[in-house]
């Protein structure tokens, strides 16, 4: 019995295009991926002699709604570019080497555009390749009820092939996305923002970590290939840096935390390495805001992220610690491939054991928050006490209690503040003594100790509450002491009933009166 050939309907179409991804910004990620395979194959036919000779341009018009993606690297012969650009997920690029290798990335732009326009020349070759698919023409039919076109027969419809001359020097692929209609794919700015994390480029000069992450993944024997990409003539960076910071809601920024080490791992079972990554170790390991574009531990394979920042983030049971660290884990298995969203990794049997073994190193790295956030809190607690004991003694020395009374309050405030901070230095010697088996703990109880304001014990501390007998309102020595006696009752009603700042505006006025009254009897 011979059955009837397969058919594959016009709307498989719009599944590769319209509906494959779920942010148009994907669509840069997709010609990226392209590129580099292309620069890779140039480098191994000698085209290119390194991969910093390969570039990668992309060039926005924002007037003319065009995007333009380019890059230098091998292009396509003449005679292979109509099979290769018309063939849809039917790529001959190896599926274990290659980042590309679905074959239905080159669709991606056609679905935010009315014309997509390739061009590619072969180096040796004296003609051009020209392709132009008609996305509009493609829309008008996926909603065309009646037309029950094949796939095939519908790309012969909307595409449109010839060739121009060429110098047998060049080399390149372009594609131009013309009438383009979202404007986030227009938005300079958000297209070099989403790029930094999302594609295969170097560090940012500013992150002095950057040379030792490289030779850190070497030792793990990962090799991680960084290229050459411009948006409009500026070249993109990963944005990691060496301080976290915050921001309000004018966008002024403030430093909170600083950056001390990259320290490295393995996502492994037995002798099976899935994965080899880095992850940012911060002074406070704190919650890094998301105004930092960095945040977050993010997957990568061939360098090119998976997913975003809230991918791994799953393998939290408290899901806010993901967002105390940066770093990246790079996939170096062969069996784990990324999905045709490239959100995540394809199902397979390994994907389970890398899964367990994340929710492991993800606990690891949870007891380190619990253990910093225990850290932080004593060394504040400490350096309150601090605080409060200077401006006891301050105040001692300058007579600015308002009266006994306020004076025996303000100790007792002082004794508190120090209970507690000798329970907080209890606490930091039990951290230092469990950080003896712990190196990752041990570098962030020196470093933060390092920081604490008041290096003595408070339990050291010896001091002299002996009063002066000498309040505030003795400071008005014209008045008598009768009257000085009063007008510190009066202070102390103030300083009872009103805030202290309230109260120590008030009682500053009452002073200036008193002050001034006597300079008026004395004229």
């Amino acid at each position: 019995m011979n059955n009837p050939t397969p058919l594959i309907g016009k709307n498989i179409l719009e599944l590769l295009t319209t509906g494959m991804y779920d942010n148009p910004l994907i669509i840069f990620r997709e010609y990226i991926q392209n590129s580099v395979d292309a620069i890779n194959s140039a480098i191994d036919l000698k085209i290119l002699s390194d991969i910093t000779d390969g570039e990668i341009n992309i060039l926005i018009n924002q007037k003319k709604h065009r995007i333009l993606i380019s890059d230098n690297a091998t292009g396509i012969p003449a005679n292979d570019a109509w099979r290769i650009l018309t063939s849809v997920a039917a790529s001959e690029k190896n599926r274990h080497k290659d980042i590309g290798f679905r074959g239905i990335g080159r669709l991606a732009g056609l679905a935010y555009c009315s014309k997509l326009r390739i061009e590619t020349s072969f180096k040796g070759e004296d003609k051009k390749t020209c392709l132009e698919w008609d996305g509009e023409k493609l829309k008008k039919i996926i909603q065309n009820k009646t037309n029950n076109q094949q796939a095939h027969e519908v790309i012969e419809s909307i595409t449109l092939i010839y060739a121009e001359p060429e110098s047998i020097d060049q080399h390149y692929f372009k594609v131009e996305l013309q009438g383009v209609k979202k404007q986030e794919l227009l938005d300079i700015e958000e297209v070099k923002k989403y790029l930094k994390m999302v594609a295969p480029v170097p560090f940012s000069p500013q992150f002095l970590f950057n040379k030792a992450i490289k030779e850190g993944l070497q030792r793990y024997n990962l090799d991680v290939k960084e290229y050459v990409v411009f948006v409009n003539n500026d070249r993109i960076f990963k944005p990691y840096g060496m301080r976290i910071y915050q921001s309000d809601s004018f966008k002024n920024k403030k430093a909170i935390d600083d950056v001390i080490d990259v320290l490295f791992f393995e996502i492994k079972r037995n002798e099976q390495i899935f994965a080899v990554g880095w992850y940012g170790l911060t002074e406070k390991v704190q919650l890094i805001p998301v105004f930092n574009e960095f945040v977050g531990i993010r997957l990568r394979k061939g360098n090119i992220q998976i997913g975003d920042m809230e991918t791994l983030q799953k393998f939290f049971d408290e899901k806010r610690f993901h967002k105390y660290f940066f770093g990246e884990i790079h996939v170096v298995s062969t069996e784990l491939l990324p999905n045709g969203q490239r959100d995540y990794l394809d199902e397979s049997d390994i994907l389970v054991d890398f899964q367990q073994e994340m929710i492991v190193f993800s606990n690891s790295l949870k007891k380190l928050c619990r253990d910093a956030s225990e850290m932080n809190s004593s060394i504040t607690t400490i350096n309150e006490y601090s605080k409060v004991k200077d401006e006891f003694i301050d105040n001692s020395a300058k007579g600015a209690f308002v009266s006994p009374s306020h004076e025996k309050a303000e100790k007792t405030k002082l004794e508190k503040a120090k209970e507690k901070a000798d329970s907080a230095q209890q606490k930091i010697e039990k951290i230092q003594k469990k950080a003896s088996d712990d190196d990752v703990l041990k570098k962030l109880v020196k470093r933060r100790l390092e920081s604490l304001e008041n290096s003595k014990k408070p339990t050291q501390d010896e001091i002299d509450y002996k009063s002066v007998k000498k309040y505030r309102s003795n400071n008005i020595s014209t008045l008598s002491r009768k009257e000085q006696k009063l007008v510190g009752q009066i202070y102390d009603v103030i300083q009872t009933i009103l805030t202290p700042d309230l109260a120590d505006n008030l009682i500053a006025k009452i002073e200036d009166r008193l002050n001034n009254i006597h300079g008026d009897k004395q004229k």
